[in-house]
């Protein structure tokens, strides 16, 4: 009798446990959503040279530049532009060279990471960046050098 009541005392341990461990278990995390996230994204449109030296408008960026695009020197601010965005509000920029850039801002993940999707010439790219942080996406030839997009992403508020 004894040996039967440890059994099935035992047997339904093992029935239970299972469910409670799954119960335990929590989900993946689910990312991050803010009903009002609003992002301020500003973009500066430079022409990247093999010669020449770091316009003075770009001086918080000349050293990162340098060190980013080796082999260009040149570094001129073509222009910029600047946008607060909702999570999936996009805004357009027709560059110098007259093709049309897209950004899109996506929301916040739940590593609190932006993400800023951008599309240019065929091109589409989900980028995560830190609140504040930079990146850049270039490789478009223009006159004698190339175009380099240098994007800053900081939430707004």
């Amino acid at each position: 009798m004894l040996k039967t009541l440890i059994t099935a005392a035992l047997t339904a341990g093992l029935l239970i446990a299972p469910g409670l461990a799954f119960a335990e278990t929590s989900p993946e995390p689910a990312p991050v959503t803010m009903d009002a996230a609003r992002a301020s994204i500003d973009v500066v449109v430079i022409h990247a040279t093999k010669d020449g030296e770091v316009d003075p408008a770009l001086a918080g960026l000349g050293k990162t530049l340098q060190r980013a695009f080796k082999g260009y020197e040149g570094f001129a601010k073509l222009d910029e532009a600047s946008a607060s965005l909702g999570e999936g509000d996009a805004h357009q920029l027709r560059l110098v060279n007259g093709r049309e850039l897209s950004f899109q801002f996506v929301g916040v993940d739940r590593d609190g990471f932006l993400q800023v999707h951008i599309e240019l010439d065929g091109l589409r790219s989900t980028v995560r960046v830190k609140d504040g942080g930079t990146f850049f996406q270039a490789g478009r030839g223009y006159k004698d050098g190339m175009i380099v997009l240098a994007f800053r992403a900081k939430l707004a508020g």
